[in-house]
């Protein structure tokens, strides 16, 4: 009776090893629209990177011209850059992939780093917004106070 459980642990290890190696979340189909955008996130990126290049010209000018502005400047181009950096990886791990790639994996932690960099961009954009409507509301308000 032993002998039967070692078969049978020995043979649920092997299918769990191969289904572990297969991938049936995605169909072939599926995979090739993806590739088909990977193609086009690596042309958006290179795009984006050279644009990236008239942004830091641009930076190291303003920064000469008006320190703090180069500064915010040099910050807003330098999240530019790695975000476009990491779509340029996105492309290349979903031209990679096949049904059973590990650049699955790799595409979607790319993805995931993406859209969590313009998401805390945009939250603080979104601060910097607020604060600059309160601040320019309260100026207001205390400069039509003097009038009054």
């Amino acid at each position: 009776m032993f002998g039967y459980r070692k078969i049978l642990i020995t043979f649920t290890k092997k299918i769990m090893e191969t289904l572990d190696q297969t991938n049936t979340l995605f169909s072939q189909k599926s995979i090739d629209s993806m590739k088909t955008a990977g193609t086009w996130m690596k042309f958006i990126s290179i795009l984006f990177l050279i644009f990236s290049l008239f942004m830091l010209w641009n930076t190291f000018r303003t920064l000469f011209l008006i320190p703090i502005a180069g500064f915010i400047s040099l910050a807003v181009t330098g999240v530019f850059i790695y975000t476009n950096i990491q779509l340029l990886g996105m492309g290349i791990s979903v031209n990679n992939m096949d049904v059973n790639s590990k650049s699955i994996d790799s595409f979607f932690a790319k993805c995931k780093n993406y859209f969590m960099t313009w998401g805390i961009v945009l939250i603080i954009y979104l601060v910097l917004l607020i604060i600059a409507f309160l601040t320019g509301l309260s100026e207001s308000a205390f400069i039509l106070k003097q009038f009054m």
